[in-house]
């Protein structure tokens, strides 16, 4: 499988048929960049969910996900 890295903000929207009803999900990846993290915030506090992702073949990768879980507590909804 071929993919591109972030560079930046990417943005996708996907429409699922779930039963009678369609379920609108907007995914924001911002590569986990710093300097986006007042983007982040916004995106946190009207969000239904949140997905963590990291690399299993990058040990930073995964020792990052509890700092980004911290920020998740600090800033999304309950």
């Amino acid at each position: 499988m071929n993919h591109l890295a972030t560079i930046a903000i990417d943005f996708k929207m996907k429409i699922q048929d779930i039963g009678e009803k369609k379920l609108k999900m907007q995914i924001w990846d911002t590569a986990g960049q710093e300097r986006f993290n007042t983007l982040t915030k916004s995106f946190f506090k009207s969000a239904n969910g949140i997905i963590v992702v990291y690399s299993t073949t990058d040990l930073r990768s995964f020792e990052q996900v509890k700092k980004w879980m911290n920020f998740i507590n600090e800033n999304a909804p309950n």
